[in-house]
């Protein structure tokens, strides 16, 4: 009984161009099994017109759904549909004369290892790479691969056209025909439907197995440290500061070494998922960034560049921030600035700890300057006042116990009142940071569950509260947080900036960006794609007199150059201390 076996995929199929239709939990999904079920019926009748009697279809999309991906009862009789941890299972594959793929896309870590816009690329997991002798593997080399093990041919592959080009490359004697364009990681263009008739026509029934797979070990790619780490604890070979390595007697042996690691470690992956909304964190998800092959990312931006950048944001930040006179009244922007100035400088001596400017104060002669100055900060909380304002005072009696100054602090009545007060009606995150900061000075304070900001529905809010838990809990770079016990405390803070860095790039949102570029150098990810592109947005943000621009300083509808009175202090400040690490630590 001459058998097929077809392994299906969604992200190849025609007329899945948008990645919301991968997910079952999205309305457009159930226009996507319709399109999916309509592809694998015109195939399954041209083979069963070819002589087959039997296709076994193996459903290798993971989606959220339960079951297959297929209306399963609008195929013919002669068809079982398959729903197994391992698309690929070799059981079911030696029962098969013949083998194909339909639906398939493009390896995880395309666009970066080739440059070049692929549609939902990923391998095996959407947060992972996997190559061998620095060529990428996708889903279809590994199914290649397996089918050449096993001696069943491949008859033909069907994707997207960043998958053909690939395979072309590696796998020229395998047909293959493309049934979309990539317009990015997140879009594709479908074929015209009348290129698909006659692809249908050109598809070939008998071929010659496939020579034998080489014999050479596998890299798994990950773009954090954090998640190395946690394969390296499952037992993982660690190759590199974010490559592990994948052995095996055989091609099967190390693809089956691979799905247990991956599974041995998902439980710790999925967890970061939870934070946003699954679209959106798939989204986000696809948007990462590998390093490419045989490259340094910390090269990626030149140390000239950093140094000169650095040292311009030192001279704007002291020439933007604006201390009164002594025993004069302070204004609420006097207070921000008086704090603000004393904590980048705590913050730089022990982030930037050897970065000094050129010429004048070093940072350490300024701090000295600096923290007598926050004892004109009263410790009054009324329940009014501008929260920027007290979140200063905050900072200010903060530092003071930090250095063990003589400080009084706020009463705790009026404190604990404005901690509820803001908390219910003004703002939950102003209220939980004041809250922390009088409680590492010793105040007995309300306490609020982070967990409810760290998973807000707005991405800003999130990614703020995750900086400042790192940020606390190592008083703002007073201790050492770059150790593989410490870092996967804070993967799913690696694992939200990864999701939403694409969004704080194209926002504009530079402030952010600073604070994400510095907890992650705090947190030893210095390998991280994303160090490089945080740090290039936070210097073409840098204007001609050295400020740093976030786009919520400016008012709606306004450019920097309409906008003449905004206060980019606190952007300069925290992009300064992320430039002077980079400055800092990058080789000669």
């Amino acid at each position: 009984m001459p058998t097929l076996c077809l392994i299906i995929d969604l992200e190849g199929i025609h007329g899945i161009d948008d990645l919301a239709m991968l997910l079952a939990t999205e309305e457009r999904y159930r226009e996507a099994r319709r399109l999916a079920t309509a592809e694998v019926l015109s195939i399954v009748e041209r083979a069963l017109e070819q002589g087959y009697d039997r296709v076994l279809i193996s459903d290798s999309h993971r989606g959220g759904q339960r079951g297959s991906n297929l209306l399963a009862d609008a195929l013919p009789r002669g068809c079982s549909v398959h729903v197994l941890d391992d698309a690929f299972d070799l059981e079911l594959l030696r029962q098969a004369d013949a083998i194909s793929a339909i639906g398939m896309h493009a390896a995880g870590g395309h666009k970066d290892f080739y440059n070049q816009e692929a549609f939902a690329a990923h391998t095996q997991e959407l947060h992972v790479a996997l190559s061998s002798r620095g060529t990428l593997l996708s889903e279809s080399d590994l199914l290649l691969g397996l089918a050449a093990e096993i001696g069943v041919p491949v008859l033909f592959v069907t994707g997207d056209d960043a998958l053909g080009s690939h395979l072309a490359q590696q796998h020229p004697r395998v047909p293959f025909f493309c049934r979309k364009t990539s317009l990015s990681t997140l879009h594709a263009r479908s074929v015209a439907k009348e290129a698909w008739q006659k692809q249908l026509e050109e598809l070939p029934w008998r071929t010659a197995p496939l020579p034998a797979p080489p014999d050479h070990p596998w890299v798994l790619h990950t773009s954090s440290r954090w998640y190395a780490d946690v394969l390296e604890q499952k037992g993982a070979l660690r190759r590199g500061p974010l490559e592990i390595q994948i052995d095996g007697g055989s091609f099967s042996e190390r693809h089956q070494a691979l799905l247990a690691l991956l599974e041995k470690s998902s439980a710790c992956w999925k967890e970061t998922m939870l934070q946003r909304p699954l679209l959106q964190t798939l989204q986000g998800i696809m948007q990462r960034s590998f390093p490419a092959l045989g490259t340094k990312t910390t090269s990626a931006v030149p140390r000239p560049d950093l140094q000169r950048d650095a040292q311009r944001a030192w001279e704007a930040f002291f020439r933007h921030t604006h201390v009164a006179p002594a025993g004069s009244h302070l204004s609420a922007q006097q207070e921000e600035h008086t704090a603000l100035r004393a904590l980048v400088l705590h913050s730089l001596s022990g982030h930037a700890a050897t970065w000094q400017p050129l010429g004048g104060p070093t940072v350490r002669e300024r701090l000295d300057r600096a923290l007598p100055e926050l004892m004109r900060l009263p410790q009054e909380y009324p329940l009014h006042e501008d929260l920027d304002r007290l979140l200063a005072r905050a900072d200010a009696l903060y530092l003071l116990m930090l250095y063990g100054q003589t400080v009084t602090p706020p009463k705790r009545e009026e404190l604990v009142e404005w901690v509820r007060h803001c908390a219910e009606e003004r703002s939950p995150l102003y209220a939980w940071l004041i809250a922390e900061l009088a409680r590492k000075c010793g105040m007995e304070v309300p306490t609020f569950p982070v967990e409810e900001l760290l998973r807000h529905e707005n991405p800003l809010f999130q990614l703020y509260a995750h900086t400042h838990v790192i940020l606390l809990e190592n008083d703002y770079f007073l201790r050492c947080l770059d150790e593989a016990g410490v870092r996967p405390r804070f993967g799913a803070s690696i694992e939200l900036f990864h999701q939403l860095t694409a969004h704080v790039i194209d926002g504009g949102y530079t402030d952010l960006a600073a604070e994400m570029a510095f907890c992650l150098q705090a947190l030893g990810e210095a390998e991280s794609p994303l160090l490089p592109q945080l740090l290039r947005h936070i210097m073409d943000r840098q204007g001609e007199d050295g400020q740093v621009m976030d786009a919520l300083q400016l008012a709606p509808g306004d450019s920097e150059e309409q906008n003449t009175s905004p206060d980019f202090a606190h952007c300069t400040g925290v992009a300064l201390v992320a430039l002077a690490h980079a400055a800092q630590n990058l080789p000669q």
